[in-house]
């Protein structure tokens, strides 16, 4: 008698024998490139992904990848190099001049193409070092060099997660503590214009408070804000007396005055990505979606009047304006990265610096940055040290 199986057995055994197929290149193969600006000569990092889950992309070999170039974003491109690492040098670009570079990837017989990412071959080096940093602290330069805020997270105080010191000509000093009520650390929110004050942020009341630090007296006062103000993005005019805001339970952009102890809305619905002011506390920047790309807008607290400044088809971030007004740093991720870049006012040229984490201006219209540390690997010269730039 022929024996048959129970047909809950059969849909097990052939559940337990399916084949589960790996993902399709065709569908979830994705080429990246981007360029790294510390090398020399300049070289494009190559990177390949399979999408295998909704989970995100997940870094895999690749096959082979061609590399284009041209000088123009959107055709001309010319096959420079094919290779299967995932750097290729560029050994024939010419002095200060801009190119577009773009990979085509292939894994399992199947192509993807990159982003076409920009390349300008005028990289800005630094002219000298400013002091060494430690890469695990985050440090806010004055304008004029000294003093210098340094912040560093402190795991082995579990009563102070966070410490701040002040370095200056004498050395090193913890800041004195905050003891009034607050449920936060104070973090560093900007220098006064006479570099004597250093702001800070606090939550209070479950609310942003802001206060200000006096390096001469080591006391601490309350900045001014309109009582009713749920602060969401905001910046601190240097002079300490102005401050521009968006607010939690209020559409718009608000600017108060403390001065005047008064306030008006700057604008209706505005999109902020970041908020900063200009060196003399006369206008306010504030960086937006817009044309494609990211702006920079400027308002005018007196007048309440608004002019574009400059903007990028790709996303940029934390501009900030030099005290003769001829340069602008910003961040922006057109290079495939996101990296800083010195851009000219008059002529809209820009040059790369490369990843940073911390910059700003000094008052002689240098400016002092930090290179981003990658955290797989020591630490070298280039990045255990604040660096001083000349545009």
């Amino acid at each position: 008698m022929k024996k048959v199986l129970p047909l809950a057995l059969l849909v097990l055994l052939g559940i337990s024998c399916k084949h589960q197929p790996d993902p399709d290149p065709a569908n979830t193969f994705a080429m990246a490139a981007w360029i790294d600006y510390g090398t020399s000569p300049l070289s494009v990092k190559l990177r390949g992904s399979v999408f295998p889950s909704t989970a995100g992309p997940v870094e895999t070999p690749f096959d082979k990848a061609e590399v284009y170039i041209s000088d123009n974003i959107s055709g001309g491109y010319q096959l420079i190099g094919t290779t299967s690492q995932t750097s290729y040098s560029l050994t024939t670009l010419q002095p200060g001049t801009s190119y577009y570079i773009q990979v085509k990837g292939a894994l399992a017989g199947h192509t993807a193409d990159s982003k076409p990412v920009l390349l300008v071959n005028d990289v800005v080096v630094p002219t000298r070092k400013l002091m060494s940093y430690d890469p695990q602290a985050m440090y806010y330069v004055s304008s004029t060099g000294l003093p210098v805020i340094e912040q560093k997270a402190d795991y082995t105080n579990i009563s102070r997660i966070l410490t701040t010191s002040v370095i200056d000509a004498t050395g090193t000093k913890q800041v004195a503590a905050y003891t009034a009520p607050t449920t936060s650390q104070p973090l560093f929110r900007g220098w006064s214009s006479t570099n004597q004050r250093a702001f800070f942020e606090i939550t209070r009341s479950a609310k942003r408070a802001l206060i200000s630090y006096d390096l001469a007296t080591n006391a601490y006062a309350d900045v001014p804000l309109p009582a009713e103000a749920e602060l969401w993005n905001y910046a601190i005019a240097p002079d300490g007396q102005q401050i521009v805001f968006t607010d939690y339970k209020r559409p718009g952009l608000w600017y108060f005055d403390a001065r005047t102890n008064t306030q008006k809305q700057l604008d209706s619905q505005p999109t902020v990505y970041d908020l900063s002011w200009t060196p003399d506390s006369r206008y306010i920047w504030l960086t937006a979606p817009g044309n494609g790309g990211t702006g920079v807008n400027q308002y005018d607290p007196a007048t309440a009047t608004k002019t574009s400044v400059f903007s990028e088809r790709s996303t940029l971030s934390g501009a900030q304006l030099s005290p003769d007004g001829k340069w602008v740093l910003y961040r922006n991720d057109a290079s495939g990265r996101d990296i800083l870049w010195l851009r000219n006012t008059a002529t809209g040229g820009k040059r790369p610096v490369g990843v940073v984490n911390q910059y700003g201006w000094l008052n002689n219209g240098t400016f002092w940055a930090g290179y981003s540390t990658n955290d797989t690997k020591t630490p070298t010269e280039r990045e255990s040290f604040l660096w001083v730039f000349t545009p």
